[in-house]
């Protein structure tokens, strides 16, 4: 059985007792072409929420944005991962400040991070508003991040049985493709002309990602066994099931 992982998705959450205060309002002019709108940003105990002009509104909870904070403080240059712990963020964190400047918010914070002997009060964090845009609702994000691709249900009749060779899943990018494609759209792919030998299944799998061993060895080879103390290695029917490791 193969399995994907699942992308963790950032919660936005739906503002409460909206006080109405209007942080900031600027108009782009024409320097700045993609955001040529009237941005207006409104905060209220746990959000900052920013209408985009005459289209839809975003709402961010002040937890997200400053665990999502891109400063070179916050995330490692090269590496791109992140430099402290969602747990170092307080609960009650809010802006002091936020702006509008350019093609950009900028936000700076009521207080440091906890644990974090480098993070001082007054830290400022800068979002691009396309990237804010991005994130305005789990529809947009889920679009960009996935880019339209959804799983799809079928049936038996509907299924087109179309195989994969073993040598271009094993040696191309575009058979590998196709396979993971299909896994990830349909759950069921199907692969000829694999090797007759103990490891080959074992091979098929590596080609996506190790292998979780667990108390049953690296790989498991089912048999039909006289006198077996598994069920497993009879030719009785087990149904959908889950190994525990």
């Amino acid at each position: 059985m193969f399995s994907t992982s699942r992308f963790f998705k950032q919660s936005i959450s739906k503002y409460q007792s909206l006080n109405h205060r209007v942080i900031n309002k600027n108009f782009f002019g024409s320097s700045a072409t993609q955001f040529n709108k009237l941005v207006t940003t409104q905060s209220d105990q746990d959000s900052l929420h920013i209408k985009w002009g005459n289209e839809n509104s975003g709402t961010y909870s002040y937890l997200w944005l400053r665990d999502n904070c891109r400063c070179p403080q916050c995330v490692h240059p090269s590496s791109s991962q992140k430099l402290h712990s969602s747990a170092d963020i307080p609960l009650d964190i809010k802006p002091s400040t936020v702006k509008i400047i350019g093609e950009e918010a900028e936000i700076t914070w009521s207080q440091g991070l906890r644990h974090n002997k480098n993070s001082t009060e007054n830290h400022v964090s800068r979002f691009p508003l396309d990237f804010l845009r991005r994130y305005q609702s789990s529809k947009s994000s889920e679009e960009y991040r996935f880019n339209h691709i959804t799983p799809q249900t079928w049936s038996r009749d509907e299924y087109k049985l179309d195989w994969v060779s073993y040598n271009d899943y094993m040696n191309t990018d575009e058979g590998m493709h196709t396979v993971v494609q299909r896994l990830y759209n349909k759950g069921l792919v199907f692969i000829d002309d694999v090797p007759l030998t103990d490891e080959a299944c074992t091979k098929v799998a590596e080609r996506i990602g190790p292998i979780q061993e667990t108390f049953y060895g690296r790989d498991f080879d089912v048999k039909n066994i006289a006198k077996s103390n598994n069920i497993a290695y009879t030719s009785l029917y087990l149904g959908f099931h889950m190994d525990l490791m």
